[in-house]
């Protein structure tokens, strides 16, 4: 398979990859205010609370977010420290998908919990309305969604259309599958993800790659 040469479709694919900033809702009880203390267990959450002007809520945030000066790091997003996370008494958290942060994990802790699981960019401007309205900033959350949809609307696909393959990992090749989120950012920049397996990842040989 040849190397993606177009470099105009290179820069709108890493501008949309920037934009990229579905969630399920596990919410106890709809509240009757604003959520004021969260901890954010998947990162890729963190900017669309910064742009919201929520940064001065989080409490506790994963090891390798870098988005929170002040905030505790709590662990990673896969095994988190429940003990710490409920001694920050945090009233919302933020996961990533329920493989991520299972239903059983939630119950552990005295917070309602918003699943942030993004299969196309859609979704992540749907949850960001989700999100404003969860927090009290429904007019931040507008007006982010309407700047969002300005750049994605300014995009011009090339004339020919690259097939592409997005590489995870390169240790065990783990590439973008028709599931993840990057078949979207693909999509809406104008190429074809060359892996059409219906999964989030697939492990891939790099044999098959150069097929």
């Amino acid at each position: 398979m040849r190397r993606i040469r177009d470099s105009k479709f290179r820069l709108w694919f890493f501008c949309i990859v920037l934009i990229t900033v579905s969630s399920v809702a596990l919410i106890k009880t709809p509240p009757a205010y604003a959520y004021g203390r969260i901890v954010v267990l998947y990162a890729a959450a963190s900017p669309i609370l910064k742009e919201l002007g929520v940064g001065n809520r989080v409490v506790g945030i994963t090891r390798t977010d870098k988005t929170f000066d002040d905030a505790v790091k709590v662990g990673s997003h896969l095994e988190p420290n429940l003990e710490l996370i409920n001694a920050l008494a945090p009233d919302l958290i933020v996961a990533g998908s329920v493989r991520a942060f299972p239903r059983l994990m939630a119950e552990r802790v005295k917070a309602d919990v918003f699943y942030y699981d993004p299969r196309s960019l859609e979704d992540i401007l749907v949850k960001i309305t989700d999100l404003g309205r969860l927090l009290g900033k429904e007019q931040e959350a507008a007006g982010l969604v309407k700047r969002l949809r300005e750049k994605l609307s300014s995009v011009t696909a090339p004339s020919k259309r690259p097939t592409v393959i997005y590489e995870i990992s390169s240790k065990s090749l783990r590439v973008a599958g028709g599931r993840s989120i990057i078949t979207s950012i693909i999509e809406a920049a104008g190429g074809v993800n060359a892996v059409k397996v219906q999964k989030k990842h697939v492990l891939l040989s790099p044999e098959k790659v150069l097929e």
